[in-house]
């Protein structure tokens, strides 16, 4: 409508105007625009995905602009937690505030052309240790809830669209933590294949639980595009997680167990690979088992000869193919 348009276009404008004159706004106009944004986001929730979107981004870019501000910075800062507080209202609800964090997620991850990329730092790492984790939390534990319910067949009324959009949203945020530039290295994306995913130790509980893997698993296996590339997308980047996040080797090794049993059953069934976007990023996945993993790793895994029979197959008939 002509009224969606005029919002989208005002929301743009200002985000322009407030990143070219930051210093120019008052403390008072900053935080008046952004809790009119983030009011409007958790009243109007059921607003198509491109106003959330031109809304989201403004709100983000103040957030960002103004994580050090001291006369600002309190109220900006607890955006993930009132985030996580206006989600539980509805599902509609919920789904914004999974896109808004993926906003903020990608928002606090990308430099500033106003900005030095040594503030950018400053403000990410400062993000990284205050906001991200708990991002990170909210998509996983959207995922379970919503798997939950299809697994069950609660899901009644209608809500299985909005389960599927919640889902789609929830694996992007996740993927989008996970991709985080967690000590600043912006490597080129063409060398992306070779980088080790440096999540800080805190993440350990999450990271290094077999089961939180099987989740992603799940979701690929049960779920049509986007979101089972998006779970095999999540699934390489924590297969890239740096060794010593693993309290131990003992630790590693179960979740390379894992890892290969889950990949070996894709490779059995071909459940998914018709999909050429699945292909590929299996592919990766393969490619990244490779990178991270030694072979002395790998031969001590129990099904590592049947896992390398099928892994061989699956080469020649992709190359075949």
């Amino acid at each position: 409508s002509e009224n969606s348009y005029a919002l989208i276009v005002a929301a743009n404008s200002l985000e322009v105007l407030i990143t070219k004159f930051w210093n120019n706004f008052s403390s008072e106009q900053k935080l008046e625009t952004r809790n009119f944004v983030f009011t409007y986001l958790a009243t109007r929730h059921i607003a198509e995905n491109y106003i959330v979107g031109a809304l989201a981004k403004l709100l983000c870019r103040i957030t960002k602009l103004g994580w050090f501000d001291n006369a600002i910075s309190a109220e900006l800062r607890e955006i993930v937690k009132e985030t996580q507080d206006f989600a539980v209202m509805s599902t509609s609800h919920h789904l914004v505030g999974i896109k808004l964090l993926q906003a903020l997620v990608d928002e606090m991850n990308t430099p500033t052309a106003t900005k030095t990329l040594t503030a950018h730092r400053k403000t990410a790492v400062s993000f990284r240790d205050g906001g991200l984790f708990q991002a990170f939390q909210m998509a996983l534990n959207t995922i379970k809830q919503v798997q939950s319910q299809v697994q069950s067949g609660a899901a009644v009324n209608g809500a299985g669209e909005l389960n599927s959009k919640l889902i789609n949203s929830a694996m992007q945020l996740s993927v989008a933590c996970l991709s985080f530039d967690f000590i600043g290295t912006n490597p080129e994306e063409s060398h992306e294949d070779v980088g080790t995913v440096q999540v800080p130790t805190s993440w350990r509980p999450i990271v290094q639980d077999c089961e939180v893997m099987k989740l992603f698993f799940e979701i690929y296996s049960s779920h049509p595009l986007p979101a089972s590339k998006l779970a095999l997308q999540g699934l390489v980047l924590m297969s890239s997680i740096r060794r010593s996040v693993f309290t131990n080797d003992k630790e590693r090794s179960a979740f390379l167990e894992c890892l290969m049993m889950n990949i070996e059953r894709i490779m059995t069934t071909r459940v998914g690979l018709q999909e050429p976007e699945n292909y590929h990023e299996f592919c990766r996945l393969l490619g990244r088992l490779k990178t991270c993993y030694q072979l002395s790793e790998l031969v001590k895994i129990s099904n590592f000869k049947t896992f390398l029979e099928l892994a061989g197959n699956f080469t020649i008939m992709s190359f075949q193919s």
